[in-house]
């Protein structure tokens, strides 16, 4: 039997960040280097 996917909702808390914005923030939390590399990458 084949089920189609009619709608996709997604919903955002009221504060959200974009993913750039997020990303220099948790390099600032990062301790060293390799932290904020990982961080990059991800």
């Amino acid at each position: 039997m084949t089920a189609w996917i009619h709608r996709i909702d997604t919903l955002l808390p009221d504060f959200s960040f974009a993913q750039e914005e997020a990303m220099v923030k948790m390099q600032e939390w990062a301790r060293d280097d390799r932290e904020r590399r990982l961080v990059r990458a991800v």
